[in-house]
């Protein structure tokens, strides 16, 4: 093992008249020498400094693993979280409200936190609709209360039924026309169960 990490030392300090011989060899190597090269190189923009290097021996087989990845993972993840909307369902994520050090951990500049008190046992459906309109045309308003309707009838022909299911369901949305857009057409299908209320603090986490 300290061998290994003096071989890595050493690797990591290679004069940069050698990296294209290196690079050149790499395609020689197997495939998940390869990936290690690739990890432990610097093209994934992992810095130096935010490299986890570490190895696994299992005696029993005469086999061992060696392992590289971010140290940080918020320097690798947040350049994600700008790319698309993310929903992450967790039994316990964080102890504040607002999930500062998860938030922190990951690299997340803003959440929308929601607990729901459930059992263990009981799952938590997410419905993702793929084909909605994009927030920014006429088309988007109307879609989306049709498809809110469809999913709280639980039919998606029928937009009349009534709401078969128990308990509450909640709609989250930072568009405060779109809210009150939303909540009156669903106030129309739904009559008087139908409510609107504001968020608990000016970020919009609801807790």
């Amino acid at each position: 093992m300290h061998q290994f990490a003096e071989l890595l030392q050493a690797a990591d300090s290679i004069d940069p008249i050698y990296q294209p011989y290196a690079t050149a060899k790499a395609p020689a190597l197997p495939l998940p020498w390869q990936r290690f090269w690739q990890r432990y190189g610097d093209r994934t923009g992992t810095p130096p400094e935010n490299r986890a290097l570490w190895a696994q021996v299992d005696r029993q087989r005469g086999q061992f693993s060696l392992y590289c990845g971010p140290a940080d993972a918020a320097l690798s993840m947040t350049p994600l979280w700008q790319q698309q909307p993310v929903v992450l369902v967790g039994g316990n994520l964080d102890a504040d409200p607002d999930a500062t050090a998860f938030r922190q951990r990951l690299g997340l500049s803003d959440a929308t936190c929601v607990r729901f008190a459930l059992e263990p046992q009981e799952a938590v459906e997410i419905y993702l609709c793929d084909w909605l309109p994009l927030p920014n045309t006429d088309r988007f308003q109307p879609a989306l209360t049709q498809t809110t309707i469809a999913l709280l009838a639980g039919n998606a022909g029928r937009w009349t039924q009534e709401i078969t299911t128990q308990g509450i369901a909640v709609v989250l949305t930072g568009d405060r026309p779109l809210q009150s857009q939303l909540g009156a057409a669903l106030a129309a299908e739904f009559g008087s169960r139908v409510q609107v209320e504001k968020p608990q603090c000016s970020r919009g986490i609801f807790w």
